[in-house]
């Protein structure tokens, strides 16, 4: 673990460093899931873990993202069967 994560953080530096990531409720609107489904998901390796901040769960957006994109199914427009 890095030197700054070891030492302890103000209440304005936990917020700033709190606020840029994502909480449960965050996830929970974004995909959209219940809390039961994140943590399902985590459990079963299928979504990130989370970063702990304490004892509060949080997320890094680009892991999110990152995952978002690996789960999408892209379609190829030319196999869509309409005349083109």
């Amino acid at each position: 673990m890095t030197k700054i994560l070891k030492r302890r953080l103000s209440s304005t530096q936990q917020h700033a460093f709190s606020s840029a990531l994502l909480t449960i409720k965050d996830l929970g609107r974004l995909l959209p899931a219940s809390r039961r489904t994140i943590y399902r998901l985590v459990k079963d390796g299928d979504l990130p873990p989370p970063i702990r901040i304490g004892s509060r769960p949080r997320w890094l957006p680009s892991q999110i993202s990152e995952w978002l994109v690996s789960k999408v199914t892209w379609v190829d427009d030319a196999s869509d069967g309409g005349d083109a």
